[in-house]
Order: C-alpha cells, then structure tokens, then sequence
C-alpha cells in the first residue's frame, strides 16, 4: 500500500511514492516548480541554476545523504521553476532594431517576408494566421534571419477575397505590407490579457493590412520536412470537414465537425448556449472516449486481420500521435492522447 486512509483523505506514505513511483513523482514536482517560477521575481533563476540544482540532485542520491529524498525533491522543485524561468527570459522579440523605443500607439508601417507557419481562419471579413517572419524592414531599420512569429490579421474588402484568404496554406512563402502593432493588454483587473497569451505562443506583435492585394504568395517546392507533413494533415482534415458537410444537414455539421475532428469555429452559438446550459459542453470537445473508441476500433480491426497482440499493440502506440494530429493537437486533447499513450 503506498497511502493510508485518514477521515476522507488519502496519504502518501512517507518516502514510499518518491521511491515507488519516480517518475510520477518527478512529473508532479516539475509542475508545481512551474508554479513557484511563476511567484517570483522575474531573472532571479535561469537555465544554468536549474542544470546546477539537477546536478545537485542527482549527486545528493549518489553519496547517499542522510533525507536525500526530501532533498532532492526540493533541488527539482527549483530546477523546475529556474528552467522556466530561463525560457521565459529567452522568450523576447527579434524586432528590436526594427521599432523606435518607446514604441508609437498608432502602429508603424513594415514589410515582412516570411512563411505561414498555420492554417488560416476566414471569418467573415476578417483572415488571420500565423506567420514566421525571415526579413522585415521598417523606416527605422532592416533585419534578416528573424525567425519571428508574428500574429497577422487581414481585413476583406471584397466577398470574393474569403476565397483568396482561405486557398492560402501553410508553408506558402508570404511577403506582407502592414501595420505592426502591440498586442493589447488586459484594461480590467482580471480581464483577458491578449498580449500575455500571445506571448506565451512567442508572439510579440499583430500584423494588420486591409485587403489581399497587400500580401504576395508564392507556392514553395515539394521536400520532406514538418511543415509539409502538417500541411498534408491540414489537407485531410479539409477533407473531412468536406464530407462532414455533405453526410449532415447544415445545423449539425459544426456539432459534428466538433465532435469528430475537434473543428469547434463554426458552431452555432445558440447550439453552443443550449450545451452550456445543460452543462454538458464537453461533449463538443475530443475526450478520452473519442480515444477509446479509435484505438479500440483500430485494435479489433487488426486481431481481426490476425496480427499478434505485440504486433497490433505498437501498431495502437503509434496511431496515437496521427490521431492528435488529426484532431488538431490543441492542448487539452494532446493530453488525453498522451495519456492513453
């Protein structure tokens, strides 16, 4: 028995999970130092203190030190918190010598070359995505090898730019004229912070422009890399949201598209209120059940065809990650994917 039982509560017994069960162990503590870099003061720790600390840890249960257990979990707790803290210094714009401190509220006028590094969301006269920038230039300076994430959203003049915007695809080579604006930041105490969540994403800057005549594309040659097999995936779950709209009558397709594939920006909003007052909104979202029923399905397919169970096992194993990316690898289905994984 690794706990005991006391009132409600169950309790660890002393050293017997950090010894049990390590890996769980380690997993709980790198969270919770997450937490901790969080209550800090920003560059108290880094990257090296925390490979320090590792070290530490490591070396407290090699000459076995009398309580190297709580120990070690202390030292981890705070690798944790200065290994974050290290990325999240690291975590700054390459725009520097590009912008004029202090940066004007208007916006400034640049051109950026670079490649869509998402897919784009047409959505009604507004497209926005995701580019990885190379080049910018600006009245202040000119840069080159940026490899900056920039937030663009292009407004549509035209109905017939929709199409334009949503035959983009990622990958495609982009040069842009926009503005370049600051991300804007909560007004109210405990309202939305747009610019710390796109700066969790290590996106710094929004890139607007009015029209589609502003951004130039040019389609890149075939080569073997991620960005083309995540275009590919993007293909395929194009074409299942395709046949989505072909199997279920219009006021469906969103729910579907949701539950099937974790397509959630075309949901009605009145379906949406209706879910959400009946508390059961999570049933438009990819679950552990979604994952059950794949592998399962998968599995009986391949005893089936008389594979044998080691065989049709590693083949489950390794569908896993196809099918997060199928159901667009948003964080809270990667996790149940990885769980059953």
């Amino acid at each position: 028995m690794y706990y005991t039982k006391r009132g409600s509560f169950f309790v660890c017994r002393k050293g017997v999970f950090m010894k049990q069960r390590p890996i769980v162990a380690l997993a709980v503590l790198w969270a919770a130092g997450y937490a901790v870099a969080r209550c800090l003061p920003d560059g108290l720790l880094g990257t090296a203190s925390s490979l320090i600390m590792a070290a530490l840890a490591a070396a407290a249960w090699l000459v076995r030190l009398p309580y190297r257990r709580w120990i070690s979990m202390l030292l981890i707790l705070a690798a944790s918190a200065g290994w974050y803290q290290g990325a999240d210094t690291r975590n700054v714009s390459a725009f520097g010598a590009l912008v004029p401190d202090p940066f004007p509220g208007s916006g400034m006028e640049v051109e950026v070359r670079g490649t869509l590094a998402s897919t784009v969301r047409v959505d009604g006269d507004r497209a926005s995505f995701v580019l990885r920038t190379e080049e910018a230039s600006s009245a202040v300076g000119r840069g080159g090898n940026l490899h900056e994430r920039v937030q663009v959203s292009v407004r549509l003049l035209r109905e017939e730019e929709q199409q334009t915007a949503a035959a983009w695809k990622r990958g495609d080579r982009l040069a842009l004229h926009g503005t370049l604006r600051e991300p804007g930041a909560a007004r109210n105490f405990g309202g939305f912070d747009y610019r710390s969540h796109l700066r969790q994403q290590h996106i710094h800057w929004l890139l607007t422009l009015k029209g589609t005549e502003g951004v130039q594309v040019s389609s890149v040659p075939f080569q073997w890399s991620p960005v083309q097999l995540l275009r590919w995936n993007d293909a395929l779950r194009d074409f299942l949201k395709n046949r989505i709209n072909e199997l279920f009558r219009p006021e469906y397709t969103g729910l579907m598209k949701a539950m099937l594939i974790g397509w959630k920006e075309e949901i009605d909003l009145e379906q949406y209120g209706q879910f959400s007052d009946l508390g059961l909104t999570h049933i438009m979202a990819i679950s552990g059940l979604h994952v059950g029923v794949f592998i399962g399905s998968l599995l009986w397919v391949l005893k089936r065809l008389g594979w044998s169970r080691e065989l049709y096992l590693l083949t489950g194993i390794l569908f896993l990650p196809l099918y997060m990316l199928l159901t667009g690898a948003a964080p809270q289905r990667s996790g149940r994917e990885l769980w059953a994984w």
